[in-house]
């Protein structure tokens, strides 16, 4: 899915290495979904996730 490529290849560049090591291990979690679902996570959805996913989602939703 494009979309979900330019926003996860902007997220990478801009916010990755800030991120704490719980984010990260979120950020996994995260990749683990199919695409459809992560777009919809990233578009606004937010069911099934713990705090330092929604943290990330909150950082990808900026792109």
């Amino acid at each position: 899915m494009l979309e979900l490529d330019i926003v996860l290849a902007r997220f990478m560049a801009q916010n990755f290495n800030r991120l704490t090591l719980q984010e990260v291990d979120a950020f996994k979690e995260l990749l683990a979904y199919s695409d459809p679902d992560l777009w919809g996570l990233i578009q606004g959805g937010e069911i099934g996730v713990d705090d330092n996913e929604r943290r990330v989602l909150l950082l990808l939703r900026q792109y």
